[in-house]
């Protein structure tokens, strides 16, 4: 990461997780509450969409717009949803269709 990005990490920030869902769930039930909204892009992997449903969060979804086979974000639709009380936003990158 420092020769690549120029990010020094931290070893102490480094912990083991036995998967990506695990460390989703993990961080759904650390950093939010029952009824807390819980933002994601879709498409997305779709075992993150029981993540939040199964951890009793409501889901918020903000759909990526095809821009010619590449996805893109809808920057006005995102502003407004995460203006409305979103605690969370799972982050994750689709690949090109």
């Amino acid at each position: 990461m420092k020769k690549r990005h120029g990010w020094q990490i931290d070893e102490k920030w480094i912990s083991y997780s036995p998967g990506v869902v695990t460390s989703v769930n993990t961080a759904i039930l650390a950093y939010t509450k029952p009824g807390d909204k819980v933002l994601m892009q879709t498409p997305i992997y779709y075992p993150f969409y029981n993540s939040i449903i199964d951890n009793e969060r409501e889901l918020v979804t903000n759909s990526l717009r095809d821009n010619n086979g590449h996805y893109g974000i809808d920057f006005e639709d995102l502003e407004k949803k995460l203006s409305d009380n979103v605690k969370m936003m799972i982050f994750a990158v689709p690949t090109t269709r």
